[in-house]
C-alpha cells in the first residue's frame, strides 16, 4: 500500500488556509486516549501514524484536494493563478482557497478545450483573445472590450434579473468564440472576475455566488 508523505498533509492543510485546530475540527478528528484532535493531526503531520481512510477522505473534502494528492512524493510547486482584479495589487488575499480551487477547475477545463482544438483541423484563432494584451489603461481596455463584443449597457441594465443580465453578457462573449465558464460547486460571497488566459486558450470565467 502506498505511504502517505507527512509533508503533503502539512502542505494540503496550509494551502487550505487552516491551522491545526481548525483543520482537526473540520475533519471531525476527535480526542482519543487523552489526546486532542489537534494533537492527533499534528502527530500525523509529524509522521507518527497515518489517518484512517475515512479521515483521509474528509481531509480531501475540507482541503479541496483530490484524494490521490496525498500520495504524491512531495508537495507540488505553487501554480500561477493569474491576476486577481477584485482588489488593488497590495490588498489581495493570498490565502483565498476557494478562488484557488475554482481556478484549478477552470484551468483543467481550459486544458480539455485546448486539447480538443489541437485535434480540430478546422479550428481558427479567435481575434478577441490577446487582442489588447499590451493595453495597460483600464478605461481604454474597457472601451475596447465593449466595442469588441458589442456590449450595450442599456440592454444589460434593462434585464429583469441579475441572471438574465449576465446571460446577455454570456451570449455576447460566446458569439465571439470564447467559452464562458460558470463554476458553482464552491460557495462564493460575491461575483468575481479573474483572468486565466493562456496563449492558445479561448476561455474566460465569471462565477456566481450561489448554485441557482
Amino acid at each position: 500500500m502506498a505511504q502517505l508523505n507527512p509533508a503533503i498533509l502539512i502542505w494540503a492543510r496550509e494551502t487550505a488556509g487552516l491551522d491545526v485546530e481548525t483543520a482537526a475540527r473540520k475533519i471531525s478528528l476527535n480526542a482519543a486516549r487523552g489526546v486532542t484532535g489537534a494533537d492527533r493531526l499534528a502527530a500525523f503531520e509529524a509522521g507518527d501514524g497515518s489517518p484512517s481512510p475515512a479521515t483521509l477522505r474528509k481531509m480531501a473534502q475540507q482541503y479541496h484536494r483530490p484524494l490521490l494528492t496525498f500520495y504524491m512524493a512531495e508537495p507540488p510547486v505553487a501554480a500561477e493563478l493569474g491576476q486577481d482584479f477584485r482588489t488593488l495589487p497590495d490588498q489581495g488575499d493570498p490565502s483565498n482557497v476557494l478562488l484557488a480551487t475554482l481556478l484549478r477547475d477552470v484551468k483543467a477545463r481550459q486544458a480539455l478545450v485546448r486539447e480538443a482544438l489541437e485535434d480540430d483541423d478546422y479550428a481558427e484563432p479567435v481575434a478577441l483573445v490577446g487582442a489588447e494584451w499590451q493595453t495597460k489603461d483600464a478605461a481604454t481596455l474597457s472601451a475596447a472590450l465593449v466595442k469588441a463584443i458589442g456590449f450595450d449597457r442599456a440592454v444589460f441594465r434593462a434585464r429583469r434579473s441579475v441572471d438574465e443580465a449576465f446571460g446577455y453578457l454570456r451570449g455576447l462573449i460566446e458569439a465571439k468564440g470564447c467559452l464562458y465558464c460558470w463554476p458553482v460547486t464552491v460557495g462564493i460571497t460575491r461575483r468575481r472576475s479573474t483572468s486565466t488566459r493562456s496563449a492558445d486558450s479561448r476561455s474566460r470565467m465569471l462565477w456566481h455566488r450561489s448554485s441557482s
